[in-house]
């Protein structure tokens, strides 16, 4: 019993500190959607973004999250039904190792805001 608590909190570090360093890609993926929606509308001209990408880009940020999001989801309910922590601590250990994973995937965050 406790190799299987073991082996689900080993696996939930693994996956959601993975998952935090994915989260960036994302990010960006909404971030130029972001940019073409508002080229769309007229609120800003963007000489670099390509003409006529905005529903292509809109439907590959979208799989992307769908999969990305419900990769999570799904992933953290089994492990937590394997490991049978609380609620309260599998959410805090979800919390910090996903913040691990993000922090550690700065360098190119910062590239992206500089």
């Amino acid at each position: 019993m406790i190799r299987i608590k073991f082996l689900g909190f080993s696996l939930t570090a693994v996956f959601n500190f993975l998952f935090g360093y994915l989260f960036q890609y994302i990010f960006v993926l909404f971030v130029v959607l972001y940019l073409y929606i508002v080229e769309a509308l007229g609120w800003n001209v963007d000489p670099t973004l390509e003409k006529g990408l905005l529903i292509p880009f809109f439907i590959a940020t979208m799989v992307a999250s769908l999969i990305y999001f419900s990769t999570i989801i799904f992933t953290n309910i089994f492990l937590w039904k394997k490991t049978q922590l609380k609620k309260s601590y599998f959410l805090v250990i979800i919390i910090v190792i996903f913040s691990l994973g993000v922090l550690s995937n700065g360098e190119r965050i910062g590239i992206l805001f500089s």
